[in-house]
């Protein structure tokens, strides 16, 4: 293996998550997850990553939440522009 095949490596969903959520490959000590009940169901999750906190629509289903959570973390549409160096 040599550098290359590192770099083509595609990140696990559970780094994306982290990636998305905190900008960090890793989960800090004090993250929380939101149930935002202002936000509408059509809404995808919103990550602020400054307070290590993601808000999260009050979906209908499991199934929602996991298609709301595919969509956002998305590898084509995740910019993993620093993910190399964080």
């Amino acid at each position: 293996m040599d550098i290359k095949d590192i770099r083509e490596n595609k990140p696990s969903k559970a780094e994306l998550f982290c990636w998305f959520a905190t900008s960090s490959r890793q989960v800090p000590m004090h993250f929380k997850f939101n149930v935002a009940g202002y936000m509408s169901p059509n809404s995808l999750p919103v990550a602020h990553t400054c307070f290590s906190t993601v808000d999260i629509p009050d979906y209908e289903s499991k199934g929602d939440l996991k298609a709301k959570l595919e969509k956002v973390l998305d590898p084509e549409l995740v910019d993993l522009t620093d993910y190399s160096t964080a």
